[in-house]
């Protein structure tokens, strides 16, 4: 039965329209550009100015970064499948796109775990913020989130058990090759996402609490004369906090379908649902590349500012080379 699902699903993606290939196809290439070209500024930028190294913005660099390696090294593979409607490279490759998506998509994950912690000290503890986020443990604590996003995927390459799916048309884990009972406690994204979530939403709420508490300190000592003033807190913290709440909802919104399905799947077979369901969940992941840097350039201030200056650059020194006629 799951294997003339698979079937069909192979003959639809062989069997598409124009106007819909045109249409998957113009939609993945604006996603892989976007992406692409977005992070690397937002990289360059923190990069560039070293006003921007706060533990927050070195947080958001790497989440950048590994949005740019997501888009070089797995979304590529989609275009070729767009166009040939079937995978047409050979099993090592798709190993490594399916390696690719699953290490990075829970990379990311865990870093903007790491932001709203770091987040959540800054605003509440700001003196055991100063004394844990240096540069060396801010690019530690990210060396092991890359370990433990790797774990799950290097077990799916040792059992073979990445395959190419051609609803989702990308290369991911089939949990029949590596054994339902073994895919529930591991499964990759979704174990991460469980225990991801819980600190995600609890450290926000716990800004957003200490934020009210302090703004009504605040209204207090102003009503009452001669009363020592409460210093304001700074606003680029809010702003800060807000820029990366944004991005967890974002990140929830574009994932949440995809690991919907793929929950769904581990009790009702992989290939059971419409094309249509499949594909809507893999352009959704993957427009989460392309969103943060919009989120960047509308919530953070200092790297709107450095975008600014440039693209003004840029202008101007096109305009210098113009030949004069």
């Amino acid at each position: 039965m799951e294997l003339q699902q698979k079937i069909d699903l192979e003959e639809k993606l062989a069997n598409r329209g124009e106007v819909s290939m045109v249409l998957e196809l113009t939609a993945a290439s604006v996603n892989i550009f976007t992406a692409i070209g977005g992070n690397l500024l937002v990289c360059w930028t923190i990069f560039r100015y070293p006003r921007l190294h706060s533990a927050s913005n070195l947080f958001i660099g790497c989440l950048a970064a590994s949005d740019v390696l997501i888009s070089l090294l797995g979304f590529p593979f989609i275009i070729a499948v767009l166009l040939t409607g079937r995978w047409p490279f050979n099993k090592a490759l798709c190993d490594f796109q399916g390696f690719t998506l699953t290490v990075f998509g829970s990379f990311s994950l865990l870093t903007m775990t790491l932001t709203a912690i770091a987040r959540y000290l800054k605003v509440v503890r700001s003196s055991l913020h100063r004394n844990i986020y240096s540069k060396r443990n801010i690019f530690l604590s990210v060396a092991v989130a890359f370990i433990i996003s790797s774990t799950f995927p290097v077990i799916v390459m040792s059992k073979n058990a990445f395959t190419f799916h051609p609803g989702k048309y990308i290369c991911t884990f089939d949990c029949n090759k590596l054994g339902v009972p073994m895919c529930l406690p591991v499964q990759g994204i979704l174990i991460i996402t469980c225990a991801c979530f819980g600190p995600l939403v609890c450290c926000h709420i716990g800004i957003f609490r200490s934020v009210r508490q302090h703004n009504a300190r605040l209204a207090t000592s102003k009503e009452a004369p001669g009363r020592e003033q409460t210093p304001n807190m700074q606003v680029d913290d809010m702003k800060v906090t807000k820029l990366l709440f944004s991005i967890v909802i974002a990140f929830a919104f574009c994932w949440s379908p995809f690991i919907v399905v793929d929950g769904v799947s581990l009790w009702t077979g992989h290939y059971w649902m419409p094309r249509e369901v499949y594909m809507t969940s893999t352009y959704l992941a993957c427009y989460s590349s392309s969103v943060n840097p919009v989120i960047y350039g509308i919530f953070n201030k200092q790297l709107r500012r450095e975008f600014r200056k440039i693209f003004r650059c840029n202008r101007h020194r096109m305009d210098r080379v113009q030949p004069t006629t």
